[in-house]
């Protein structure tokens, strides 16, 4: 059904006119038209967007004025509403009908808030990743390293021979890597070392390729054949695009904490904060289980053992009694957990090749 079918039956005011007429107001295209109830004869019109409607109130008459003079008067407030009211504008109303409806609508937004943050920022950020070119991938990562090697990093003290083994062995990897029907080919994988005292035994990926390893990291984990499983294990994180994920997804939460919040005061900045970190908690548990399953298919292909990770992971994580089990507060999932899903991935994994 038209607009113009839904014509609302009023009176019509004009300043030269000293009685009013019998009137409609209906809406034709983007025009607010007033006829002559009788005949249809035109009495008036003017651009929607100039109608100024009055609020509603109760049962008291609504008044439409235009640019002209004129004014439509009629008691169909709900005819006024379908025909000329944004929704927006009909809210207001429908709250002042009781308690009960204001509770309906504060228990709707709940719900959206949480649908949107729960499946709505994963679904942007998971766009907008996508769509971000490897050329903008390379200047976050250049960017970040250079950050870093000023603030935190110095340059490795790390045996070159050794250097040069991993480095040989992270380009097999690479090699295999890019034989998968969905390997990044356009990545530039990298694999850098530093010395990282404030950071201490760790492997980091960065957006679009490089791959950062720690010479504590190497000085806590003598057998190579654990570096290598952990560098496998972060070429699945550079695979799926984890890094950049894990930064747009932070910002979306602290911008949506900021327009809640409407200004970044000094508690403001800290609930972004703890709400980024934490949100990206249990999202660094899911990319680590995803990044395991890519690791574990790497290392097959290498002919190497991929629970060679999980023996990393002990060392990594020996007297750290709470490190066994999952938590809220952890940003890797378990060891036995991790150990669980890495055998499940290889039992998928050979199950596949077979």
């Amino acid at each position: 059904m038209d607009k113009q079918d839904l014509a609302v039956r009023g009176l019509y005011y004009d300043l030269g006119r000293a009685k009013a007429v019998p009137a409609t107001v209906s809406v034709e295209g983007n025009m607010v038209v007033v006829r002559a109830a009788d005949d249809g004869r035109l009495l008036g019109d003017a651009f929607r967007r100039e109608a100024d409607v009055s609020m509603r109130l109760g049962d008291i008459p609504r008044q439409v004025a235009l640019p002209g003079g004129w004014t439509f008067e009629t008691d169909d407030n709900d005819g006024i509403d379908r025909l000329l009211t944004a929704p927006i504008d009909r809210l207001l109303p429908w709250l002042e009908g009781g308690w009960h409806r204001v509770l309906i609508f504060t228990l709707f937004v709940i719900v959206a808030l949480g649908m949107g943050w729960r499946f709505g920022v994963p679904y942007a950020t998971q766009i907008a990743v996508d769509r971000t070119p490897q050329s903008v991938e390379d200047t976050i990562a250049n960017g970040a390293l250079n950050t870093w090697d000023f603030a935190l990093f110095d340059p490795t003290k790390a045996d070159e021979a050794r250097r040069d083994m991993l480095l040989a062995e992270f380009d097999k990897l690479v090699e295999i890597y890019n034989e998968r029907p969905d390997a990044r080919r356009e990545a530039n994988f990298r694999l850098l070392f530093r010395d990282a005292p404030e950071v201490g035994p760790n492997a980091l990926a960065l957006p679009g390729g490089p791959v950062v390893l720690t010479d504590q990291l190497l000085e806590l984990i003598e057998d190579d054949g654990l570096i290598i499983a952990i560098m496998a294990h972060e070429i699945g994180h550079v695979h799926h695009r984890h890094s950049l994920y894990g930064l747009y997804r932070s910002l979306g939460v602290g911008g949506v904490i900021l327009f809640l919040g409407g200004d970044l005061s000094e508690l403001a900045e800290e609930a972004v904060v703890q709400a980024t970190v934490l949100s990206n908690l249990a999202l660094s548990r899911d990319m680590e289980k995803e990044a395991d399953v890519l690791g574990v298919e790497l290392s097959l292909a290498a002919g190497r053992d991929p629970l060679a990770l999980v023996e990393a992971l002990e060392t990594l994580t020996d007297g750290c009694e709470a490190c066994a089990e999952t938590s809220w507060f952890s940003t890797h999932p378990g060891v036995d957990d991790r150990e669980a899903s890495i055998r499940a991935a290889m039992a998928e994994a050979e199950a596949s090749q077979r």
